[in-house]
């Protein structure tokens, strides 16, 4: 880390953080273990998913609503006009 002190380069230090919370996980103490590495990839799809999303109206925690007859019956209505 020392070595990119003076560049632009960003470095992601959660991801380590995360690993060296779980070293004992580790098999070969290289590769992440799966808990590890699925909690890199959450963090990831937050960190993307989160700048599209609009967190004041509360839907960032909520799942989609079913599609209703009468929104298919629309659908079909201004599909077939």
């Amino acid at each position: 880390m020392q070595a990119l002190e003076y560049s632009c380069v960003e470095l992601w230090s959660s991801s380590r953080l995360i690993a060296e919370g779980r070293v004992d996980e580790m098999l070969d103490g290289i590769e992440l273990s799966i808990d590890s590495l699925n909690t890199d990839i959450q963090l990831l799809l937050n960190m993307y998913c989160n700048d599209h999303m609009n967190h004041d109206d509360g839907t960032c925690c909520a799942t989609t609503e079913p599609i209703t007859y009468l929104q298919i019956a629309a659908y079909l209505f201004l599909f077939v006009w």
